[in-house]
């Protein structure tokens, strides 16, 4: 995670993370998936097709072996009167081991916190139960 981010579960047993008391980015694991990483254009189109009184713009995808990441500007369209404003975003996959991890921003995140959150998504590994500390305290 960048220096200075916080982490913290968030709804539908989430993880969430960003700036103290501000999150920007959600990671969800579905677990033995691995093999179903969605392609950067299929985050896309999924996304797209969910969108209501909104389209992408501006969108770049990245596309690597075990992740994919989309990177787009959300714009409302012109039933809000022209009101809104442009908004970015990212959506991403990254296989794991045998678990898929999901990763998108939050809304609000700024341009550079998206980046950030991109990079926490490339970044992203797991440490085995072996790794983490005990609770008890033992080595």
């Amino acid at each position: 995670m960048p220096p200075g981010w916080t982490a913290s579960l968030g709804p539908e047993q989430s993880f969430q993370a960003g700036p103290p008391r501000s999150p920007v980015l959600r990671i969800d694991r579905r677990a033995h998936a691995a093999a179903s990483l969605p392609t950067a254009e299929e985050l896309r189109e999924e996304f797209a097709s969910s969108l209501r009184a909104a389209r992408l713009e501006n969108v770049e995808k990245e596309q690597g072996e075990a992740l994919s990441l989309v990177f787009f500007d959300v714009v409302p369209t012109e039933t809000d009167g022209g009101r809104g404003r442009a908004r970015p975003g990212m959506l991403g996959a990254k296989a794991v081991g045998d678990d898929l991890f999901l990763c998108a921003s939050l809304a609000g995140a700024s341009a550079g916190d998206v980046r950030a959150a991109a990079t926490a998504c490339r970044e992203l590994t797991v440490r085995g139960p072996e790794e983490l500390p005990r609770r008890d305290g033992a080595p």
